[in-house]
């Protein structure tokens, strides 16, 4: 388990990996624009396009990074650098 404290005025970032299915994708991103999860979203990453639509509601960037056996190891780098950007 990892875990981490912070001053109550920070908000920590949170990038959101998500799928094929918009229900817990929608539950988190409310959660988040009604106040209830206290952080900072810098994008959702993809591994499908068909959500994108979702995170522009929320009119949060939305990184479509394609995965097969093929690309795994490119497109966790991708993820990685992307994360790291976003620090």
């Amino acid at each position: 388990m990892k875990w981490s404290c912070h001053e109550a005025g920070v908000k920590p970032k949170m990038a959101v990996f998500v799928s094929k299915y918009n229900h817990c994708l929608y539950d988190l991103l409310s959660r988040y624009q009604s106040g209830e999860l206290r952080v900072e979203i810098p994008f959702i990453i993809s591994n499908h396009d068909n959500l994108r639509h979702v995170a522009d509601q929320f009119d949060i960037p939305y990184q479509h990074i394609p995965v097969t056996k093929a690309t795994k190891a490119q497109a966790e780098r991708e993820q990685l650098q992307l994360l790291e950007t976003a620090d």
